[in-house]
This record gives structure tokens, C-alpha cells and sequence, in this order.
């Protein structure tokens, strides 16, 4: 089984991908496999399992199966194996996980994790007949005298309505430095300390940044992993996107940036179905599982989702230069409308626009709700381009209804604003895409005076490295543009080199085309581009630049054909 799925990833790696392997808090104490079980005796011996307090070494009040040596807690995974919880705040515990990585490592060829069940999750004992963790129920930590809304909510009917439902006992201990705690104290960071030491073993095992998502999340976990966070299609699916969209700001807001909802569904229409891909596509982090469809990705129906995954891909560099931005200065990626207009300038409606959202301050999505062919879509006191028709809307503060093909995604262009991009071109992995040529869309934010202006940058680095921008190991171009008092023939179009080194970077980058919006290129005699200050002149028969001599950048120019698209 595992050779098979080494010779699965290592295929997946040639291709340009990355594998992700799935990753339980826990270990079986009683595995098939050789290997866990000598993990397992390791971890005993090194002492770095949750542990039961001394005085229920004889007692009744819990399960026999469930007394570990040395008092260690044995819980029950989903398949009803007796697991036992790793202790990860000890760093012992961080040396032993990391040992086990490395070995599974040798084994299948991982590039990152997704961490499952870290809140943590054990099945619990609803009565004397099921298998489960039995938890002291006369204890004050299971049934505290306020208990928290949520446990009413998150247990069924049988649940026993104490603390530890779906959960260990609230009487384990942790270790953490020369200190003992309850897991009643450190329950909510438990998956955080997981996240922690799981991120510390990518880095150290691989050298590069690796990839990690955690179930279980709390303040701080942004900084070394992504999170997961489902919604459930039960409802509508109107109403399960607004349900996802608040989920995902609200994620951004506690600096979980790299975020995203699940696109696994409920038995749906295959109209409904779609309309969730798409509308996922477009969370940070973005997850499809078209098997759940049932329907063939090859059909017409399916159309709508390759387009948004095309759009994403699309949208790439930009949406990395706001990572870049998010660790620099602690914005939001993900971000509501009122981020961007607040109600000084705009009227209080954008307080309640649930089913929008940006990315960044430049490009606003608006997601398909209905199958209707239009879609009411509100715009604030702004100028915006569908980025696909090039068609100029100008915001009022209220919404306007917009052509909205059956199940996509309508993207907006905010005025003002450059964005860079790559076409998929087919690349089927981010690594095949990062090689294509770049494009710049130019949005143009028009002064009363006749002028236009935009600005955007980008940033690009290797895409894997540790710290390259602590150490500096990136390129970063700030682009910007003006067209004066309207007289086009002193448009301009400027390439500021702020960082321009990357020393692991193999690709040949080049740029390859401009979109200008807002824009009639008939009327123009000449635009100029100036890179570093140089200026190079547009060909105004067919609009294109020709350069003979290379420039000693990283981004070459060779060939732009510029568009314009002015409605």
C-alpha cells in the first residue's frame, strides 16, 4: 500500500505537484504496521502522551481499556482502535513527532499535512452498550456550573452534555515546561500546538516552506498553518455561501489569511452543486471534490467550474503579492466590502453585503445566488470593469443588476488598480503556471481633469525557500501609470525595481501582455512604456512593443501586445 502510494506522489512531483498526507493528534497502540508500534513504544518510553491524573489509577468512574502504562490516556479513533494523544506542548514531544515525520517520510514522499481531528477528537461513551472514552462525570471541570452555548449545539441528542463530548476528559493532564495543566485549560490551543511542532518538523525535515492546514485553530496559528473551515449545504445554497463568506472573513480577521471552505456537499442538484465549486474556487484556499457532483467534468455542465479554476490560476500573482502584503504589514487578503468604503463616505448598506467580497483592494468577486441570468450586485461610490467584457460600471451605493452567466462567478476590477496575472494556458499545478508569461490588467481610475491613473505591484520570489524576504531573496516591482490631462499621447506606463534578486529561480519570466480597461487604443498616437526610466515606445499599427536589446532584469520584455477594452 505504501509502495503504491510513494509511486503515486513521486509521479504526482514530476508532474509539478504536491502531495499532502492526512495526520491524526494521535498514535494506535495496538497497530498492524511494525513501524507504529515501535513509535508508539518510543513515545512511552520518552513519556509525551496525555496522561490520566494519578487518582484514577483504580478508580471505576472510567474505562479499564482506557488506563494506559503509566497512567497514559488511551482514547478511541473514529474506526473504535484505542489511540493515545500526543502531549505536543512538551518538546520532547516536538523531537518525537518530528522523528516519526521523518520516517513516514522515507516511506511516502510528503510536501505538507493536513491535520485532522487536533480539537482533539475521540469518541466518547452516549451509554453503558457504545465504545467511547467514559470521562468522571462527577467531576466539576466535565460539568461546569455555566456551560458554554456550543456544547448544547455541536452533541446530539445522546450526548451525554458534558465538556469532553467528542473530546477527551477535561481531567488530563499536560505537561508544559516544569508545570502541569488540565486539558480544561489548554483544550482550545491543543490543535495549535500540533500545528506548531508540525510546522517546525516540515521546515527542519524538507528545508523549504511545505504546506500545512489544521482543523483545529486559535490566535497565532495563521503564522504556520491554513485552516479548514466547513458549511453546511443542508440549507439553501444561497444561503450556505453567505454562511461561507462570513466564515472566511472572519478567519482573515483573526489572521488566519490563508483560509478556505470545503467543497465537499450534501446529495444536491447538479445546478447547486456547480454553483458551490465555483463559488469555492475563489476561498483562499481553495478545495474541489467534483466527485461528490456526480455528474462528468467533461460535460458542458461542468463548464462554469474549469472557468473559475482558469480565472484562479489567473489570478495568482496577484493574490501571492498579497501574501506578501499580509506579512509585511497584517492585511487581510480576504476582506468585506467595509474594509474598503466605510460608512463616512458610503451609505450604512455596506455594513450588510454578506455576498460579496474582495481580494485585496482590487478585485471584487460577486458569486452566482440563483439561476436567474442576472444578478443584483451592490456597488459603492466607484468605478469598476467586469474583467472579462471590459464593460465600465460606476457605482452609486446601490446595486445594479449584471448579466450573470448560469452558475459563475462575475469578478470585478476596482479603477485604480494593476493587476498582475498569468493565463493557465492548460497547466494543470502552480508550478507549470509560474512559467508562463505574465499579463498586467490595468484598471483605470479617471479624474475629473481627464487624467487616468492606476498602480499595483508584484512581488516573486521562488516560491518555496524559507525567509526570502528575510533574507531578501525576492523581486518586487512596483508599476504604476498616468494619463495626463487627457492628451493620450503622453501615456505612461512605469516599472519601478524595488528588489530585483532571486537566486533559486529557474524560470524564464517575461511579460507578455497588457489589458488596458477604460481605455480606446484608436484614439491614442502612442503610448509610452518605461522600464527603469528607459522609454520604449508602442508600435501604433498593431499595438504591440518590440525591444532588440535585453535588459538585465529578471523580467524580461521581448513582446507585449497590448488590448484595450474601453465599453
Amino acid at each position: 500500500m505504501r509502495y503504491a502510494l510513494a509511486k503515486a506522489i513521486k509521479s504526482l512531483h514530476l508532474a509539478g505537484g504536491h502531495a499532502m498526507v492526512s495526520l491524526k493528534p494521535y498514535i494506535r497502540v495496538d497497530a498492524d504496521d511494525e513501524i507504529v508500534r515501535s513509535v508508539y513504544q518510543d513515545g512511552l518510553w520518552k513519556d509525551i502522551f496525555v496522561k490520566w491524573p494519578a487518582v484514577y489509577g483504580n478508580s471505576t468512574d472510567i474505562v479499564p481499556d482506557t488506563l494506559g502504562p503509566s497512567s497514559t490516556l488511551f482514547g478511541y479513533d473514529s474506526s473504535k482502535r484505542l489511540v493515545a494523544f500526543v502531549d505536543f506542548f512538551q518538546p520532547i514531544a516536538g523531537e518525537w513527532w518530528e522523528a516519526w515525520l521523518n520516517q513516514l517520510r522515507k516511506q511516502i514522499p510528503w510536501d505538507g499535512f493536513v491535520l485532522e481531528d487536533n480539537e482533539p477528537a475521540a469518541l466518547t461513551s452516549k451509554s453503558e452498550t457504545t465504545v467511547g472514552l467514559v470521562c468522571p462525570k462527577n467531576s466539576t471541570l466535565e460539568s461546569p456550573k455555566y456551560s458554554p452555548s456550543a456544547v448544547d449545539v455541536w452533541n446530539s441528542k445522546e450526548a451525554t452534555n458534558l465538556l469532553s463530548d467528542e473530546t477527551i476528559c477535561m481531567v488530563a493532564l499536560h505537561k508544559i515546561e516544569n508545570a502541569t495543566y488540565r486539558h480544561y485549560d489548554v483544550h482550545n490551543i491543543y490543535g495549535h500546538s500540533q500545528a506548531v511542532s508540525t510546522k517546525n518538523a516540515i521546515w527542519k525535515l524538507t528545508g523549504k516552506r511545505g504546506f500545512l492546514i489544521s482543523d483545529s485553530s486559535f490566535a497565532g496559528t495563521g503564522t504556520v498553518a491554513g485552516a479548514w473551515f466547513k458549511t453546511s449545504l443542508k440549507e439553501s445554497v444561497p444561503t450556505a455561501i453567505r454562511q461561507s463568506i462570513i466564515s472566511a472573513l472572519e478567519f482573515n480577521l483573526f489572521g488566519m489569511t490563508a483560509a478556505g471552505g470545503s467543497a465537499e456537499v450534501f446529495p444536491v442538484n447538479a445546478s447547486d452543486c456547480i454553483k458551490w465549486q465555483v463559488f469555492t474556487t475563489f476561498h483562499i484556499l481553495a478545495k474541489s471534490v467534483v466527485t461528490s457532483c456526480s455528474m462528468d467534468s467533461n460535460t458542458a455542465s461542468f463548464a462554469p467550474v474549469r472557468k473559475a479554476i482558469d480565472t484562479r490560476f489567473l489570478l495568482l500573482p496577484y493574490l501571492y503579492t498579497l501574501f506578501f502584503h499580509g506579512l509585511m504589514e497584517g492585511e487581510a487578503i480576504y476582506r468585506p466590502l467595509f474594509f474598503e468604503y466605510g460608512t463616512k463616505l458610503h451609505n450604512r448598506n455596506v455594513l450588510d453585503i454578506d455576498d460579496q467580497f474582495f481580494w485585496g483592494s482590487g478585485v471584487m468577486f460577486a458569486p452566482s445566488l440563483e439561476n436567474n441570468p442576472t444578478r443584483s450586485v451592490y456597488f459603492p461610490h466607484d468605478t469598476f470593469y467586469q474583467i472579462d467584457s471590459g464593460m465600465k460600471i460606476v457605482g452609486d451605493t446601490r446595486r445594479k443588476p449584471v448579466d450573470m452567466p448560469e452558475n459563475q462567478m462575475a469578478v470585478f476590477l476596482r479603477a485604480g488598480y494593476i493587476i498582475p496575472t498569468q493565463p493557465r494556458l492548460g497547466a494543470m499545478s502552480t508550478s507549470a503556471a509560474r512559467r508562463n508569461p505574465f499579463s498586467l490588467l490595468i484598471a483605470l481610475h479617471e479624474h475629473s481633469d481627464g487624467s487616468a491613473v492606476a498602480n499595483g505591484n508584484l512581488f516573486w520570489d521562488d516560491g518555496e525557500s524559507l525567509d526570502t524576504v528575510e533574507k531578501r531573496d525576492y523581486m518586487s516591482w512596483v508599476i504604476f501609470n498616468k494619463w495626463q490631462e487627457g492628451n493620450f499621447s503622453r501615456s505612461l506606463l512605469d516599472y519601478d525595481v524595488e528588489r530585483n534578486l532571486i537566486k533559486n529561480l529557474t524560470d524564464n519570466l517575461t511579460f507578455g501582455s497588457l489589458v488596458v480597461y477604460g481605455f480606446d487604443c484608436s484614439e491614442s498616437p502612442g503610448i509610452t512604456l518605461r522600464l527603469d526610466g528607459r522609454p520604449l515606445t508602442m508600435d501604433r499599427d498593431n499595438y504591440s512593443l518590440h525591444f532588440e536589446q535585453e535588459h538585465k532584469v529578471l523580467l524580461s520584455i521581448s513582446f507585449i501586445r497590448i488590448t484595450c477594452t474601453y465599453m
